[in-house]
């Protein structure tokens, strides 16, 4: 039985060509033809993880192993790869809410935890649209995100103040900002990672590019991301010598006294059976 959090589920409601829930279970494999979908998934799971700050600079790596020209609103609103004018023509022009989120179970379904971000563009001309990070803790399903409309009882995306409704009624919340929203899911009664290390591996990891050298990987992901301090570690390496200099010269004074201690213990016993024999 493994120990380890396991990811169980994906959400994915007007996220590109995806409007729908993925279980996930076991091992999975994501397969298809060229342009089939599947980098977009990944980029999913790492927007969900590492924030849309950090994020949207890795869109596409593990497809092209580079940066490529995806954005979020091009994944929200559908971009089509068609300009008129000049123009990116994309089919939610007239505005989409998106829904991405990832599910979380805790070995032996001891716990599960549903963690998310939701998009708002009013149209095409936004840039940015609105985001909204949320976390829920329990399982949901493709419906918990839709709202049937009274007006012509179709089913559609909720909007902010009822789904914010909907999660604090099922014990979870909203967040004002994605810095609180990946501080509490790396908290260690959450998910319990370590935020900085996450945001600098995960983007990389996802790209499934091979590496030139093993001395690249240790920079990449084994040494900190900053500039290592040379003249501190040259520093701190001279310190290090001049202790153990310290201590050679301190164990060889204290490897003479005990031969002195030795030499005074017979000088002493000589003595006094000198003064016995006497």
């Amino acid at each position: 039985m493994s120990r380890a959090i396991r990811l169980s589920k994906i959400h994915a409601l007007n996220w590109y060509g995806y409007r729908d829930s993925l279980p996930i279970k076991g091992n999975l494999v994501l397969a298809g033809v060229t342009g089939s979908g599947k980098s977009i998934l990944m980029d999913l799971l790492m927007l969900v993880l590492v924030g849309p700050e950090k994020a949207h600079h890795h869109f596409n790596r593990s497809a092209t192993g580079s940066r490529s020209d995806r954005t979020i609103k091009g994944y929200c609103l559908l971009d089509t790869k068609r300009e008129e004018n000049g123009q990116p023509q994309y089919f939610h022009d007239k505005g989409v809410t998106t829904y991405i989120a990832a599910e979380f179970t805790w070995p032996d379904d001891s716990k599960v935890e549903t963690w998310g971000l939701r998009f708002e563009f009013r149209n095409s001309a936004e840039n940015d649209g609105t985001t909204t990070p949320f976390f829920c803790p329990g399982a949901l399903d493709r419906e918990d995100f839709l709202a049937v409309s009274p007006e012509d009882g179709k089913s559609r995306p909720r909007t902010q103040s009822d789904f914010r409704a909907f999660t604090e009624a099922r014990g979870g919340r909203t967040f004002a900002s994605s810095r609180e929203y990946l501080r509490d899911m790396a908290n260690g009664s959450h998910l319990n990672f370590n935020k900085d290390v996450l945001e600098r591996l995960l983007p990389s990891a996802m790209s499934f590019t091979n590496l030139k050298s093993f001395d690249d990987f240790c920079r990449r992901f084994v040494l900190p991301g900053e500039a290592v301090p040379v003249d501190d570690v040259v520093a701190s390496y001279r310190d290090f010598e001049s202790y153990n200099r310290e201590l050679r010269d301190l164990r060889a004074q204290l490897e003479r006294l005990v031969i002195i201690r030795q030499h005074a213990n017979t000088l002493k016993t000589a003595e006094s059976d000198h003064a016995v024999a006497r």
